[in-house]
């Protein structure tokens, strides 16, 4: 007879503000049968459910963990003889294993036996000195050889629960983590890189006003917008640029003053000369024209 229970406190953790006992244990009324296998599974069968506990026999436990009691074996401590597991003794351990998870369909938590052979022996030799005594000295001695099925039980189990504060812990860890990763990123990128000099000019960008005042600053602002819509053009192959935009130019303020130039230059910066290839609606980059039309 096999009785094992679950403690108030563990069913009390399991159910939160739900008062129902929903841990399954020998003493619960209308359980199912319990199964009872070895470690691998390849041998198993079901205890019979009583109301005072679980009913199985020792021939039941011993096929299911495997053991003959009488098969002779060679004798590990003498090679020129046998035993036998009933002669040297035998442990077995069996492991009530709960499983539940609270925040399924069916959050009873239900139990399975756990079968497995141990290598400890289940025997003892002491001698009795408790005879008759004569003038102080014992005049009987008896040895007393104990040997037969050790039996070790053991609960464990695996009750899932969802918990706030540990889902919090979680996320701000998290975040922690993450923010730790791009700082120290950011740092090797900037500080310590073989090209941190290019990469810091990624790292940020100017945006203009987009609430001008003035005409000249709307103006700046569509030539900024236009611009950039061009390089998005020229990185992502997107079709021909709209018309009348000239691709990567800025043209000078209408209001403003134009000054001599360079040939090959425009507003005192070089021009990129934008060529379309004869095989692609793309623009292509050829450097700095000096007979070269844009087209």
């Amino acid at each position: 007879m096999i009785q094992h229970a679950v403690s108030k406190a563990t069913q009390r953790a399991y159910a939160g503000s739900d008062k129902h006992m929903y841990i399954i244990d020998a003493f619960s009324p209308d359980r199912p049968p319990a199964k009872m296998s070895d470690v691998s599974g390849t041998r198993s069968l079901h205890v019979e459910p009583q109301s005072y506990g679980d009913q199985l026999n020792v021939s039941q436990l011993l096929w299911v963990a495997g053991i003959d009691l009488d098969e002779i074996v060679p004798d590990p401590t003498n090679r020129s003889s046998n035993t036998s597991v009933r002669y040297d003794g035998q442990t077995v351990t069996v492991r009530v294993v709960y499983s539940g998870d609270r925040m399924q369909w069916n959050p009873n938590a239900t139990y399975e036996y756990v079968v497995a052979a141990n290598d400890l022996e289940a025997k003892l030799t002491y001698t009795d000195s408790s005879g008759a005594y004569m003038n102080g000295t014992a005049m009987q001695r008896e040895v007393v050889d104990l040997h037969g099925l050790q039996v070790l039980f053991s609960q464990h189990g695996s009750l899932r629960v969802f918990d706030f504060k540990t889902l919090m812990l979680s996320l701000v860890s998290g975040i922690a983590f993450l923010s730790m990763a791009k700082v120290t990123a950011d740092f090797f990128l900037l500080y310590l890189a073989p090209r941190r000099h290019d990469y810091k000019l990624f790292v940020a960008s100017a945006s203009p006003d987009f609430s001008p005042d003035s005409e000249a600053e709307q103006h700046v602002l569509e030539q900024i917008l236009k611009k950039k819509r061009q390089k998005h053009a020229l990185l992502f192959g997107l079709p021909d640029t709209p018309p009348g935009d000239s691709p990567l130019s800025i043209s000078p303020l209408s209001n403003a003053p134009q000054q001599p130039q360079a040939p090959g230059t425009h507003m005192g910066e070089p021009l990129i000369s934008l060529m379309r290839s004869p095989d692609d609606e793309r623009w292509l980059p050829v450097g700095q024209p000096q007979s070269a039309q844009v087209r």
